[in-house]
């Protein structure tokens, strides 16, 4: 029985190692990363790397930051995404389809509640913009809500902007 136990665990570790490369997701296995960065030079922190604020006294101060994607062979473009959270309430916008990268970016908070279709006087302190990305692989597969495989410097995957009064 010991034998027996052993053989079917052989066979099926074999059967499972033997699928041919086509049985599997490229998409996944040929897959990007994004790689949001923001003109402070070095940072501190990762936190200070991955997180700004932006201020309701001063809505026409811009924050800059470039949009690479790392590994990208697969990728046909890019889908700059802003989730804006209020509270529990979350609404998304598309900011731009990019289709070649780097791409440099200078956004206010009067540019991120236009884009939202809001006011900068409806926003409060603590309210987010949190800018992500959705990649369209070549084969037309959407990948969405990237995972933080690489969430340290310099990798950010995610952009978030806090509001301040």
């Amino acid at each position: 029985m010991k034998y027996l136990k052993i053989i079917l665990s052989l066979l099926v570790v074999a059967g499972l190692t033997s699928c041919e490369k086509e049985d599997r997701f490229p998409e996944v296995e040929n897959g990007a990363n994004a790689q949001f960065t923001r003109a402070l030079g070095v940072p501190a922190t990762v936190a200070s790397f991955n997180n700004a604020t932006l201020s309701k006294a001063n809505p026409t101060v811009k924050d800059n930051f470039t949009l690479k994607i790392v590994e990208s062979g697969n990728v046909a473009s890019v889908r700059l995404m802003v989730d804006y959270i209020k509270g529990t309430t979350t609404t998304t916008k598309q900011l731009e389809e990019v289709k070649t990268w780097p791409a440099n970016y200078s956004l206010s908070l009067n540019d991120l509640t236009a884009l939202m279709g809001i006011t900068t006087a409806s926003t409060a302190a603590g309210d987010r913009f949190i800018l992500r990305t959705d990649f369209t692989l070549k084969s037309g597969t959407v990948v969405s809500s990237q995972a933080a495989v690489l969430a340290a410097a310099p990798y950010a995957i995610r952009l978030t902007y806090t509001v301040a009064n």
